[in-house]
């Protein structure tokens, strides 16, 4: 918590001092951009009619894009009137009014338009930006020495991909793009409240892939398993997705029908909701693509061939009490996993069957893995039963609590070889199926029990409406803190704006 500390006061630190030189650098400066009217090398003369006010430090003329850009310095408050003429021309090319507040900026048109020296804030974000992204791979990688199980690990990894297309975005801008418009106060602004908008829309055309493939696979689902709710949560996802980038992106169009969204009031109200709403939309995406990046980690994870008992996490089964395939395939994956162990390193292993009886069904769980177990050849004598749980935290539990108690009946005082939780007397591992592999391990954990997972395989149609269902479960387990994120981001969004009002930033 101390480095964690130390490290994010480094940040305010940064951009405190970042802050203070761009207060040197950019008060009281300002660019007026005039299109295809008139040439650095033309013009004859420019009056001002309050020179006391403001000086003229540089005229220079962009050939590419035809405009000619005069930078402005403010010397002190009030309103002044710059007239350009050009040679051998009677009349004046343009004029244009400027107000210059006591805070030293300079309006024009009632907004602040084009700031000199103003690549420098360009320069600074994609620093800031990088100095947050090392930061958090530092805290993933201290996360996952300590647990792969965790849910911090799907957070940080969410934020790291928030943070990694940001960066390339404002790279991007910086030095390949390279526009007039980048110059002006409301363009950065408006870059800066709409970097989730951005986000959004840069991976839209991936979220309409998912919720294509999700809309398919749930659609395969549904023939093979029934319809349901639970079945049709793919379905689901990928329309709430789509539709709100798509509502976001219609904001103005929707809102126009209520009030006036071509006011100024207007404008920064239905700002405010179509960055909230993208605001929104990205939190849930980086956290999908966490959810999925830690789970895919975790089910390719081979643990360490040197474990005294592997847990097999019980599943429905069929009436009759016979496994089904996807308990099958857990106890199969446990039977490789122990058969690698001892091809590896000699070691036998002890199995844990675990899941209680439900009301509907004639044995528990845990007698239909041990009956499946005893078909394959696995010895009686290899295999415990916990037959009382009745959700994988309650599977963890009591077969932990199972361990113990064999362990104490039969004298065994191991010691743990991966373990730094001294409550934990053995090297533990589950097998369950592949989707569920992060949720399970970081229950175990939870609970102090530590423990490392296999996955066994399923089919692709269950799989993905099975990992929408992790993603649920993950989010609900830690709702109050997403619940605080997605406050905090509104409200940046609207200190922004308030600023963007106040100031007629935007």
């Amino acid at each position: 918590m101390k480095k964690y500390l130390i490290r994010f006061g480094i940040i305010l630190v940064l951009l405190a001092a970042f802050t203070i030189l761009n207060i040197f650098l950019i008060r009281g400066r300002h660019s007026w951009i005039v299109f295809g009217e008139l040439k650095s090398n033309e013009i004859s003369a420019i009056k001002i009619d309050h020179p006391e006010l403001v000086d003229i430090t540089r005229i220079t003329y962009n050939k590419k894009d035809d405009y000619t850009r005069i930078d402005l310095k403010a010397k002190k408050s009030g309103d002044v009137t710059l007239t350009v003429e050009l040679k051998n021309a009677d009349n004046p090319v343009c004029s244009n009014t400027f107000n210059i507040s006591r805070l030293f900026l300079i309006y024009e048109n009632e907004f602040i338009g084009t700031i000199d020296h103003i690549d420098i804030i360009r320069i600074e974000i994609p620093i800031l930006v990088a100095i947050m992204l090392i930061n958090i791979i530092a805290m993933i990688w201290k996360t996952v020495r300590d647990t792969m199980y965790s849910y911090r690990f799907m957070y940080y990894v969410g934020i790291a991909v928030f943070l990694s297309l940001n960066l390339l975005i404002w790279l991007f801008g910086l030095f390949v793009t390279r526009r007039y418009w980048q110059s002006q106060l409301f363009s950065l602004y408006s870059e800066i409240i709409g970097v989730f908008t951005t986000f959004s829309m840069l991976v839209f055309p991936l979220i309409f892939i998912l919720a294509v493939y999700l809309i398919i696979s749930n659609i395969s689902l549904i023939r093979h398993e029934g319809r349901s709710i639970t079945n049709m949560l793919g379905i689901l996802l990928g329309v709430f997705l789509v539709a709100m980038t798509i509502t976001g992106y219609h904001t103005y169009d929707i809102l126009d029908n209520v009030f006036d969204v071509h006011s100024y009031e207007g404008m920064h109200i239905t700002f405010f909701i179509e960055y909230s709403i993208y605001a929104v939309l990205t939190y849930l995406e980086c956290l999908m693509t966490g959810t999925y990046i830690c789970t895919k980690v975790a089910q390719n994870h081979i643990p360490t061939f040197n474990k005294d008992y592997i847990i097999i996490l019980g599943c429905a089964m069929l009436k009759d009490g016979t496994a089904t395939p996807l308990l099958k395939g857990r106890a199969d994956r446990a039977i490789r996993f122990a058969e690698q162990q001892k091809e590896s390193s000699g070691k036998d292993i002890y199995y844990v069957a675990s899941g209680g009886k439900g009301d509907d069904e004639i044995i528990s769980e845990a007698q239909s893995i041990k009956n499946y177990l005893l078909s394959r050849g696995i010895p009686e004598d290899r295999i415990l039963l916990e037959d009382k749980s009745t959700n994988t935290r309650e599977n963890m539990k009591f077969s932990y609590e199972v361990i113990q108690k064999f362990e104490a009946e039969q004298g065994i005082n191991t010691v743990p070889n991966d373990s730094t939780d001294k409550n934990t007397p053995t090297n533990l591992a589950f097998s369950t199926t592949n989707y569920h592999v992060f949720r399970s391990g970081h229950i175990a954990y939870s609970q102090g029990i530590r423990v490392s997972g296999v996955g066994a395989p399923t089919k692709w149609y269950f799989y993905s409406n099975a990992l929408i269902r992790e993603f649920i479960a993950n989010l609900n387990a830690e709702r109050k803190k997403h619940i605080k994120n997605i406050i905090l981001m509104i409200l940046f969004i609207a200190v922004m704006l308030t600023v963007s009002y106040v100031f007629g930033i935007m």
